[in-house]
């Protein structure tokens, strides 16, 4: 929070026991305006404009929510363009296999922009790891579009718990089960 004193920022908790999709929904509620950035407890902007970068994604009103990307604070690859990802039509995605529904359903909770009426419609549920995934899949199954802006880097702290592997592992099966 003291990275944020002077900028126009709200915070709101959901409380230590409160699930992922419980903080996000909170947080959306709570926002005023059409979108709201969201940014994870373990994440600090990589630069000043990271969040200007996620809020010029939204232009276009297609777009549900637009991503960027964790960073190791060293070593970390130059950024890439932003890439939309957008259905032709809802039975392109029931012919993908489950890898290829993981790539269209990529959303990185770390730090996004979303717009509050998609999510209005579509809150996060409660999912084990698999939040992100399935509000991204039900975006887009709802005719919307997500945008993936690498260049607005968040710095994310990795898990240094001697369980973050399993974790790792429980939530990828829980992802792969929502698809």
């Amino acid at each position: 929070a003291a990275y944020w004193r002077g900028h126009a920022a709200n915070f709101c908790s959901a409380g230590r026991r409160s699930s992922l999709a419980r903080a996000w929904n909170l947080g959306l509620d709570a926002a005023k305006g059409d979108w709201a950035v969201l940014l994870a407890q373990d994440a600090l902007p990589a630069h000043p404009r990271w969040a200007a970068r996620l809020v010029a994604a939204m232009a276009d009103p297609q777009v549900a929510a637009a991503f960027g990307r964790r960073v190791a604070r060293v070593g970390a690859s130059p950024p890439e363009a932003p890439r939309t990802l957008k259905l032709a039509r809802r039975g392109d995605f029931d012919r993908l296999d489950v890898d290829g529904r993981a790539a269209f359903c990529r959303f990185e909770s770390a730090c996004a922009c979303v717009r509050r009426e998609v999510w209005r419609k579509a809150p996060f549920r409660a999912l084990a790891g698999a939040e992100g995934v399935a509000w991204a899949r039900a975006a887009l199954l709802s005719g919307h579009a997500l945008v993936h802006v690498p260049s607005a880097e968040v710095y994310a702290a990795p898990s240094a718990h001697p369980l973050a592997d399993w974790a790792r592992g429980v939530r990828a099966a829980a992802r792969a089960a929502v698809l």
